[in-house]
């Protein structure tokens, strides 16, 4: 079968006696290697000019700020920020009250009223009288001298009643045997009762 389908006809006689394609004009080879040449020519200039761009983007960022000035005044916030070259003072302890001491209770008042009784348990003669003279003479008015009869006490002692300590106390004092006092209830009507023993030493 033919490749054309269509029977010849007076075009076709023409057509032999002109070139093939007489037609139509010839493609120019330009335009084929044109595409190429816009390639090769616009594809550097974009890349160049994308690299400008870049490189001078890059340069305007890196440009440094102006630096403040030496003599500039710090704001107000760079101020509180600052610390405090003083050191804050530190609040003094007050001393802590003492405890106000209590009264002490005042010594009771000696009677020299008291009526006491000087017995003298030694073999020195006359010593119960001289006793109740130094009492005497030191204030005490009510004074009795005997001897010591019945008193197991191997050494001086001052007995006294309850609530006469103060006097028995001053006698002590007047003596010299303060180390040697005790209490007792049973003295009759005396107040403090004295017995000499061969320590006591005038």
């Amino acid at each position: 079968m033919s490749s054309n389908q269509y029977p010849e006809d007076e075009f076709d006689e023409t057509g032999r006696e002109f070139p093939v394609g007489v037609h139509r004009k010839k493609p120019s080879q330009w335009k084929s290697v044109l595409p190429f040449l816009l390639v090769l020519i616009i594809v550097p200039i974009l890349a160049w000019a994308m690299a400008y761009v870049f490189t001078h983007r890059g340069d305007d960022d890196a440009t440094p700020e102006a630096a403040p000035s030496a003599t500039a005044t710090p704001t107000a916030s760079e101020e509180e920020a600052e610390p405090s070259e003083e050191p804050a003072e530190e609040p003094s302890e007050e001393p802590a009250e003492e405890p106000s001491e209590e009264p002490s209770e005042e010594p009771a008042e000696v009677n020299y009223d008291a009526p006491i009784t000087v017995l003298n348990g030694t073999n020195t003669n006359g010593l119960a009288g001289s006793v109740s003279q130094k009492l005497q003479d030191n204030g005490f008015t009510s004074v009795e001298a005997g001897n010591a009869t019945g008193w197991r006490t191997e050494q001086t002692v001052v007995y006294y009643k309850p609530g006469k300590e103060a006097d028995a106390q001053e006698v002590s004092r007047i003596l010299n045997i303060d180390l040697r006092m005790e209490n007792s209830s049973d003295l009759g009507e005396k107040d403090m009762i004295i017995v000499l023993k061969g320590d006591f030493q005038q």
